[in-house]
């Protein structure tokens, strides 16, 4: 059988692998296309699988349809004067390749549809990782500037302390005998209480 008896022969033919086709080219597009579209779970390596499937019978049906038409232009030039037999061959040839093209679309559309699916799910995630660096984020500022007010806080009572006690009437009484300062500022150490007050 000749190579274009044979396109024509196995044109419509269910098998996986026919006359002219070879397995491994089917193997490579398979991987091909799991590759680029990644599946997740076993559902969608089948979505994956019926997708190379698709693929594979339309390029046998473009086989097919390109030799029946190339055999019937070379019996015959002119389609005017075309036989009922070779509208008939053109009209099945187209059909098969409509039917074939239409299955190809639709499974393109099952893998597409979880590819967008999860193309969402990832940007959901990523957005909503991005909410909670935010979220840390304006955390630690807040931290940050309660700190550093409270730093600053103390560090004026620090200087109002020093200054109260440098002062002419510090540890005075009504009596004019002169006293200890005692009032310490709560958050001193004993040692920082103990240089501004040695007799404490």
């Amino acid at each position: 059988m000749s190579k274009q008896n044979a396109a024509v022969h196995h044109g419509t033919s269910a098998n996986l692998i026919v006359a002219g086709e070879r397995l491994e080219d089917f193997i490579q597009l398979t991987d091909t296309l799991i590759t680029h579209f990644q599946p997740s779970n076993p559902e969608e390596q089948h979505l994956v699988e019926d997708l190379a499937h698709g693929r594979w019978m339309l390029w046998r049906r473009q086989r097919a349809q390109r030799v029946i038409e190339a055999d019937v232009h070379a019996s015959q030039p002119d389609p005017d004067k075309w036989t009922e037999t070779e509208f008939k061959r053109i009209a099945l040839s187209d059909r098969y390749l409509t039917q074939a093209t239409r299955a190809y679309q639709r499974a393109l559309k099952n893998v597409e549809a979880f590819a967008k699916e999860r193309a969402k799910s990832i940007r959901w995630e990523a957005m909503h990782d991005l909410a909670l660096q935010r979220l840390h984020l304006q955390q630690s500022k807040h931290e940050f500037a309660l700190n550093n007010a409270i730093a600053k806080e103390q560090e004026a009572l620090f200087r109002s302390a020093k200054c109260a006690d440098s002062s002419p009437f510090a540890g005075s009484n009504p009596t004019g005998a002169s006293t200890p300062y005692t009032q310490f500022p709560p958050f001193l150490t004993t040692e920082q209480r103990r240089k501004m007050n040695p007799a404490a």
